[in-house]
């Protein structure tokens, strides 16, 4: 795992930008692969119902993982969170960042415009998160005031009673990658 992990065992920092080696990016795919599947085979093992796959800050949607984590998703029949339309996986038919919509209203205005689109399932993934002490401790980029602001806003915004006023009068439906699984397989 000499490319995709440091000395010490963790990630590479630099991992992205190694990925743009041309030459070593085939070794780098392998050695993804094979953490992906050791990661889902610990977790399988432990008895875990893995619901979805994820990655952090979508480096998923990078084009060299995008077809790998395809097939990844595809032999353990897992939806995979932030991809696009595709039929090969399960997948939602629109995702946004909630936090890029700043407030409920452009929440709303955004549902609006994707179910005149004709989206039926949308995602859009919020990181709500309480900041104190104890996390601040865990995660020093939390002491930026515009992360900070950013995650608080997003904890108003999935709170807000009027968004939830919205979603149950215009008869939108919240669902789980769990849910979303079970009903695109069936």
């Amino acid at each position: 795992m000499k490319h995709i992990v440091n000395g010490a065992g963790e990630f590479q920092a630099e991992l992205l930008k190694t990925m743009s080696n041309q030459a070593e990016l085939p070794l780098i795919l392998k050695e993804l692969e094979l953490e992906f599947d050791a990661q889902i085979q610990k977790c399988l093992s432990a008895g875990l119902n893995i619901t979805h796959l994820d990655s952090h800050a979508n480096f998923a949607n990078k084009p060299a993982v995008i077809e790998l984590l395809a097939r990844v998703a595809a032999k353990y029949a897992l939806p995979v969170r932030g991809f696009a339309k595709r039929n090969d996986i399960v997948t939602v038919d629109h995702c946004t960042s909630g936090s890029a919509l700043k407030n409920v209203e452009f929440i709303i205005q955004h549902i609006e415009l994707c179910r005149k689109m004709g989206h039926g399932i949308i995602e859009i993934y919020l990181h709500p998160t309480y900041i104190d002490g104890d996390y601040l401790k865990c995660s020093p980029v939390a002491a930026n005031e515009n992360w900070k602001k950013q995650r608080e806003r997003d904890v108003e915004n999935a709170c807000s009673p009027k968004l939830l006023k919205y979603l149950q009068e215009n008869n939108v439906k919240t669902v789980s990658y769990g849910e979303l699984r079970k009903s695109r397989s069936s």
